[in-house]
């Protein structure tokens, strides 16, 4: 068994990396979203989903992994959204939860998913749905031909970007330059 890395990076240079990914899967939310709101399939051609899942994917990963520095000094090398939260600690934890609820309540996600056969596939967006489902999206959502015949949809859109982003700059607000070209 491989034994688990440490790394202890400073906590800009893990924020700035996330923020990269983030500007990058708003970039590609376009055609997504146009999707969504025309009822269409997002899993075709014209729709970069498997590509901005796994930009998002990053994004998350890495503001968990900032949470983590913040509150450890380090972060390990798993690609495990879920067990990098479960790492944090309860207070971080918590200001997270709190974040990801008024932005969730703010901002309600679509109820369902259209797929390609004209099916609908029903969004659980409690945190703890998201983070259990995606424990490791990076690493399966990657190659969509390999997905699975009836594999659940990588789904977080922004919802967990925004919170986790502002859960960082809470407690290191010189962080805040970095992202300014996101939206708040």
């Amino acid at each position: 068994m491989r034994k688990a890395r440490r790394f202890t990076p400073l906590p800009g240079s893990v924020f700035g990396s996330g923020v990269q990914f983030e500007y990058g899967a708003l970039v590609m939310l376009g055609p997504f979203e146009v999707a969504l709101e025309e009822g269409r399939c997002v899993l075709s051609p014209e729709t970069p989903f498997a590509a901005n899942a796994v930009l998002q994917a990053l994004a998350v990963e890495l503001y968990l992994k900032c949470l983590h520095v913040l509150d450890h000094g380090w972060h390990g090398d798993t690609h495990s959204l879920h067990d990098l939260f479960w790492a944090l600690t309860p207070a971080t934890q918590a200001a997270v939860r709190a974040l990801y609820l008024a932005w969730i309540t703010a901002n309600p996600p679509p109820a369902d998913l259209p797929l390609p056969d004209g099916t609908r596939v029903p969004v659980d967006l409690s945190l703890d749905a998201v983070l259990d489902s995606h424990r490791g999206s990076f690493v399966e959502w990657r190659f969509p031909h390999e997905w699975p015949v009836g594999a659940p949809v990588p789904w977080f859109g922004m919802a967990l970007l925004r919170p986790l982003r502002r859960a960082i700059v809470a407690r290191d607000a010189a962080l805040a330059a970095l992202a300014s070209r996101l939206p708040a």
